[in-house]
């Protein structure tokens, strides 16, 4: 990797900000994130490591720790080494070249008694991933990075593990964890396992790794080969999504890892395969709102794009071309602040009602309600009066034809609100 070292040379003509930045691991181009450019505004400096290469500024290459008595002690941590296998070790380590989570992955796997030294010498031998030593990690990321030797190194040791498929469907699902990390028995929760002890078992062997906060998450090298072995996608990740999705629904409650919600819905967004594209469809209009909730933008514009896309092949049916609009109208309104557009957008989502009055009548309900919102916003108090008095007949209407209480009292509230606040 290297230590990237930036320093802005624009002056803020209202305040100067000294400060600097420490990011580990910044894993992208600064031509695709928008952050960058945002601090860039600023005087201050941006210190990260990376194994992106970044033209134009001042850069350290640092090398893996390739000192073998250092690396020795680094396995000895895990694995006892004595006379009669320091030979072998040694040779381990070069195999690996001297890569250092590679190294602890390899020391772990003799740890756990999966294999004896010699066993998983002959074994990277014969995967040949015993490789040239100038054939290092030198690529020019663009949000993914080669298969290098790094990767087939962490790539073997992960299958000579034999996971089982409890084991195996962990990871798949660790793999939408950022790398903050998530609390085990949170996460456990999710995909419904009844203990730890599956989870302990892959942190003994080092594939999950443990934060000082005592949170778990995959190594961004371990993640990569995961996402591409064990193939997340809806259907096989179903437990986890639902569980994830469940709860964006409840839009009245703060909760406190709610941006950790957000950033695994982004990345179930971006490695899953969409084998069950209604549920994934189900999975964006309900997150959305609830995003929308904490103004995170950047999810909102994903989920809208995704929509977008698929309305404009032919797969949203009425309901969710509707929901797109609406959606539409409400980050308009909160963005950006265009009553018209926000306008345009909520009443061509209204045109959808009439064909959803029996179907939806909740969905009709909202609309309705997001339409008068619109109006009351700007001071229409007669329209917004008429589209108040649709959400209500419609609100009735849903729960005549036996919808979910929840979904009843979450429509009821919205609208009480919406109104108490306007008027």
């Amino acid at each position: 990797c290297s230590l990237i070292y930036v320093k802005s040379s624009i002056r803020n003509t209202i305040t100067i900000i000294r400060a600097t930045f420490i990011i580990d691991n910044f894993n992208t181009t600064s031509t695709k994130e928008p952050i960058f450019d945002v601090i860039m505004k600023y005087r201050c400096r941006i210190l990260f490591t990376t194994r992106s290469r970044f033209d134009n500024y001042h850069f350290i290459d640092i090398s893996e720790m390739a000192d073998i008595d250092s690396l020795l002690n680094l396995v000895g941590y895990f694995y006892e080494i004595n006379d009669k296998n320091i030979d072998i070790v040694k040779q381990i380590i070069e195999a690996v070249h001297c890569h250092t989570l590679a190294v602890e992955l390899s020391a772990r796997l003799l740890a756990s008694g999966i294999l004896n030294a010699k066993a998983l010498l002959q074994k990277l031998q014969e995967t040949k991933t015993v490789l040239d030593t100038d054939d290092r990690i030198g690529i020019v990321k663009d949000g993914k990075s080669t298969q290098g030797t790094y990767y087939e190194h962490i790539h073997t040791l992960i299958t000579l593990a034999c996971l089982s498929d409890k084991a195996q469907n962990i990871m798949r699902n660790m793999a939408f964890i950022p790398t903050e990390g998530i609390n085990p028995k949170m996460f456990a929760k999710w995909i419904e396992l009844k203990n730890l002890n599956d989870i302990n078992d892959l942190i003994e062997l080092g594939f999950i790794q443990k934060t000082n906060c005592r949170k778990i998450y995959l190594h961004p090298l371990i993640q990569e080969v995961t996402v591409d072995d064990t193939k997340p996608s809806i259907s096989n990740c179903k437990t986890f999504i639902d569980n994830t999705r469940v709860q964006c629904l409840f839009h009245g409650i703060d909760l406190p890892y709610h941006k950790l919600l957000f950033t695994i819905a982004e990345n179930i967004i971006i490695y899953t395969e969409k084998d069950d594209i209604r549920a994934y469809i189900r999975l964006l209009v309900d997150v959305f709102p609830y995003m929308e909730k904490y103004r995170y933008k950047m999810g909102m514009e994903t989920i809208l794009s995704k929509l977008e896309q698929m309305t404009a092949d032919g797969i949203c049916d009425i309901s969710e071309q509707a929901l797109l609009l609406d959606y539409k109208a409400t980050y308009e309104q909160v963005f950006k602040n265009d009553f018209h557009k926000a306008l345009h957008y909520q009443k061509k989502a209204a045109e959808y009602c009439d064909g959803l009055e029996k179907e939806n009548p909740l969905l009709v309900s909202n609309i309705y309600s997001n339409l008068g919102a619109v109006y009351l916003s700007n001071g229409n108090k007669t329209e917004a009066r008429k589209y108040f008095n649709l959400w209500f007949c419609f609100l009735v209407s849903g729960l005549w034809h036996g919808a979910a209480w929840n979904f009843v009292i979450y429509g009821a509230l919205q609208g009480i609100f919406i109104c108490a606040d306007k008027l």
